[in-house]
């Protein structure tokens, strides 16, 4: 039977799927990265967990509010912040 962690882990979404289907699917998020995103007028919210290059897991939320670009541009940005992430920490 499945315990409570693992079916708040399978709930959330991978690069490719879910809310996160046409985000964050270079090769080292697509297999590291797990989390939910939200949207409404001018706010985008992603919470989730990743596994850096080292291993570690690392949990995170990033808020992006009246934003003055597109929200493909503010995706692309958190690409680059979580990149940065999985290869530094």
């Amino acid at each position: 039977t499945a315990t409570y962690p693992d079916l708040f882990k399978n709930s959330l979404a991978r690069p490719g799927e879910g809310t996160f289907e046409s985000y964050f699917l270079s090769p080292e998020l697509k297999n590291n990265l797990m989390g939910k995103s939200g949207t409404v007028n001018r706010v985008r919210n992603y919470a989730g967990y990743l596994v850096t290059k080292s291993g570690r897991q690392i949990a995170f939320g990033i808020l992006h509010n009246n934003f003055d670009c597109n929200s493909h541009q503010v995706s692309k940005k958190v690409e680059e912040l979580l990149m940065e992430v999985y290869n530094y920490y």
